[in-house]
Order: C-alpha cells, then sequence, then structure tokens
C-alpha cells in the first residue's frame, strides 16, 4: 500500500530545520504528530471572539506562526476573508523559518510575515494608535 501522507528525509539528519521541503508538508506534518493542533487553534480563537470586533482596529501578533493555522482559523470563525483581512486590523506572524513565511504570506496575504527567532526579535511594525 502506498504511503498516503507526504514523507521528509532531511539533508542533515543530525540537524531537523524547517527548510523548504518541511515547511511544504507542515500542515499534514503537524496534523499527525501534534496532539490536538487543530483544536488547540480553534480554541484559542473561541476564548478570543468575543474581544474581536471587525469594526475596532487591533493588532494580532503570533510568534512561532509556522503556515498561520492560527490566523486561518481567526479568519474560519469570523468569516474574514483570508486574502484580504480586516481594515484596521494589523495581524503579524513571526516565525524563525524563511520557508514558513513565504507560505503564510502567499496563503495569507493580508498577514505581515517577519522572519525572526523569537528570541532576538526585531522591532515589529506595529502600527501607533
Amino acid at each position: 500500500m502506498p504511503n498516503l501522507h507526504p514523507t521528509h528525509f532531511p539533508a542533515n539528519p543530525a540537524k531537523f530545520e524547517f527548510d523548504g521541503e518541511v515547511s511544504k508538508i507542515f500542515p499534514s506534518m503537524a496534523e499527525n504528530a501534534i496532539p490536538m493542533y487543530l483544536e488547540a487553534h480553534r480554541l484559542h480563537v473561541s476564548l478570543l471572539r468575543d474581544i474581536l470586533d471587525t469594526s475596532i482596529p487591533v493588532t494580532i501578533v503570533d510568534i512561532g506562526a509556522s503556515r498561520g493555522h492560527f490566523f486561518k482559523e481567526i479568519c474560519n470563525q469570523l468569516q474574514i476573508d483570508v486574502a484580504t483581512g480586516v481594515p484596521g486590523w494589523s495581524m503579524i506572524a513571526v516565525d524563525s523559518s524563511r520557508y514558513m513565511m513565504e507560505y503564510l504570506h502567499d496563503e495569507m496575504p493580508c498577514v505581515t510575515a517577519v522572519v525572526a527567532d523569537a528570541v532576538d526579535m526585531p522591532d515589529l511594525p506595529i502600527p501607533a494608535d
């Protein structure tokens, strides 16, 4: 029987990294390997739903965003177009993998993708009030 899940064989097995190959299959990998991955995002957004108001400017930052599933879930639950976002909202994704950020940016142009390590982050492009 053929393997139905994408497989990744790193060039250097001693050092795992979120390169282009891993980033490509990350959604499938996360759903299969991280317990309650999708449910955790649904729960986090459901906790925020009562305070997220699309008529009020807000900045949302996800550090360690990977491919942006948290933002996708926000858009899903609030019925926001992932391409255009919400006027006045600033959604910022931070991840150390440029490949993850490239996929996120391609899939969700309304999110500002920042390639940075959470330990040594630059100033984020947060709009002034």
